[in-house]
């Protein structure tokens, strides 16, 4: 299937092997049961490609779907070349709605010593049609598609939830312990399919109590579906086909919020591993307790890139470095090359030239995720012109961990620039990265109030231009103050004592002793030397409304005032 190679599948057995011939659907059946193997097969076949039936009636073909247990319809079409008889027109109907299979019925010649010769001369034409178009390329296929929907079923806390995906950037927002995490290793675990090192996660996975669960991933027209079924202490995980990353077809890795720790000392190039994607690739998001320390691969990339010399992975290595200068503009950090005898990765920095694996925790994440990435696109698309122009899916936890706010404001736009077919799914709490998102590619896990789980709400506001402050007391984050807590208490003790008509003199001293201390804590609002001209015109112009009220009517609409205008500016109205 990877090398999208041509093969004959002979379904009943092999006349050369008369012990491996089956004469009934019954002894078909019962192979079938004894090989998961061969059911997700076939099953991926069927799921992965567009058939044409040849040789066989209706009936026949369904005992052959239904024996390999296609348990939905189809996004895929399907066709089956079938002698047109008086069961054709219920026949269509049936095949097209259950299996997504149209029937192309012909005309058998009658009065003849071969009635399906017209069949016959098709399928001759078809074969030398074929032959014509040359060899079958043995270099790997990749059809990456774009996820369009993840549906969970009984999976961490959600009962039954849908997220549609956007083709480019998706981060989820919610309060700690709504799923977002349990949404990622979701999509990995049903892209590693019964892979025996991703099965373990799938304990984790199963909603508590539950005893069935599934995960579906929608992409064009195509549906992968994995179900999990608690069998005792265990739960096992039985993928309905062959994932697309099991095939080859998808290049998808996943990064846990914990990454970019350096372990292991390079002791020189080596052979480059197999370009194809790989199970691998999304196992660390599942190793919630130990650090990602795929920077070691990357380092071993480097180096095996700069002493090879060749064209098109020694200027992988100089994309990576060109990232990393644009998400720290004005900082030096330049690639300084090899040591022979270390073998270590030297940069410039502004504490002159270190090892990459010394770099601070920050870079060291950034580099981890996006450096990987950036290698595993020149390994899969190598041959290409521009393999970080191809197109991959990253799962990514925290996409915001160790970043600096200033790196924080620059991610999002610099890797949708560098990498402009790469889909992310990505968790953050950070309003910073909110702010360079686009309209729908936010989305808000919060529970239903009705009862019915956890829900995602699509945030289709732009967050564009405003503060990190204004972001967390909008929509996306919905704080009701950005202050800390003690000076929110004293904001709302000064607002209440201004609200008594006739206060005691305990009670002015008090609210003069408050204002004191809030003009201490609370900064202007106003960021220029403009606006701050504009505030004091602004309070000259109350003073002169209110001239005709008493002094201390005027000092308590000021003070309101003035904590109005504070609200306003932390709010950006």
């Amino acid at each position: 299937m990877r090398a999208q190679a041509f093969f004959l599948l002979k379904v009943y057995g092999d006349l050369g092997d008369p012990d491996s011939v089956l004469f009934s659907i019954e002894q078909y059946r019962q192979v079938v049961s004894e090989n998961p193997e061969y059911r997700r097969f076939v099953s991926s076949v069927f799921a992965s490609g567009t058939l044409l039936f040849l040789g066989a009636s209706p009936a026949e073909i369904r005992n052959f779907l239904s024996t390999i247990d296609i348990r939905s319809r189809p996004e895929r079409p399907h066709f089956a070349l079938v002698p047109t008889d008086e069961d054709t027109s219920l026949d269509r109907e049936r095949m097209a709605g259950r299996y997504n299979v149209t029937l192309l019925p012909y005309e058998a010649i009658r009065g003849v010593s071969d009635p399906e010769r017209e069949l016959e001369r098709f399928v001759r034409r078809l074969s030398y049609g074929v032959r014509g178009q040359g060899q079958v390329s043995s270099a790997p296929a990749f059809r990456p598609e774009v996820l369009n929907e993840v549906v969970l079923k009984n999976i961490g806390p959600f009962v039954d939830f849908r997220l549609p995906v956007n083709s480019n950037w998706n981060v989820l927002l919610g309060d700690n312990g709504c799923g977002k995490s349990t949404i990622l290793r979701a999509v990995a675990l049903a892209l590693c399919g019964d892979d025996r090192l991703a099965e373990q996660a799938a304990t984790s996975l199963l909603r508590s109590g539950a005893r069935l669960g599934s995960i579906e991933l929608r992409a064009g027209k195509s549906a992968y579906r994995t179900r999990l079924l608690r069998d005792e202490n265990r739960v096992r995980v039985s993928p309905d086909t062959i994932t697309p990353v099991q095939a080859g077809a998808w290049l998808a890795l996943g990064f846990p919020p914990l990454r970019g720790v350096s372990f292991s000392s390079i002791s020189g190039p080596i052979e480059a591993r197999a370009p194809n994607p790989l199970v691998e690739d999304l196992l660390p998001l599942f190793n919630t307790s130990s650090v990602d320390s795929r920077l070691d691969s990357l380092r071993q990339w480097i180096v095996n890139a700069t002493v090879s010399a060749e064209v098109n992975e020694a200027r992988g290595v100089g994309s990576f470095f060109a990232i990393v200068q644009r998400l720290v503009p004005g900082l030096p950090f330049r690639f300084c090359g090899i040591d022979q005898d270390t073998w270590e990765t030297l940069v410039e920095t502004e504490d002159g030239i270190i090892p990459i694996q010394r770099l601070s925790q920050g870079m060291s994440s950034f580099l981890n995720w996006v450096g990987t990435l950036l290698q595993r696109l020149y390994e899969v698309y190598g041959e290409g012109r521009h393999p970080e122009s191809e197109r991959a899916l990253v799962l990514l936890d925290e996409v915001d961990a160790h970043l600096h706010p200033t790196w924080q404001r620059q991610v999002v736009p610099v890797v949708r620039e560098v990498f402009p077919n790469v889909q992310v799914l990505a968790t953050t709490h950070s309003p910073l990265i909110v702010g360079n998102l686009l309209p729908g590619e936010l989305y808000h896990l919060r529970r239903d109030e009705s009862g019915g789980g956890i829900v995602a709400e699509s945030v289709e506001q732009s967050f564009r231009g405003w503060r990190a402050d204004q972001i967390l007391t909008g929509p996306a984050f919905e704080l009701d103050s950005t202050r800390d807590q003690v000076t929110c208490a004293l904001m709302e003790e000064y607002r209440s004592l201004l609200a008594i008509q006739e206060p005691t003199g305990s009670q002015r001293e008090r609210l003069a002793a408050l204002s004191r201390e809030l003009e201490q804590v609370v900064p202007t609002y106003q960021e220029t030397q403009e606006a701050r001209r504009a505030g004091e015109l602004v309070e000259e112009w109350i003073h002169d409304r209110l001239r005709d009220l008493s002094p201390d009517e005027q000092h308590r609409i000021v003070e309101e005032a003035k904590l109005y205008l504070a609200r306003l500016g932390t709010r950006g109205v």
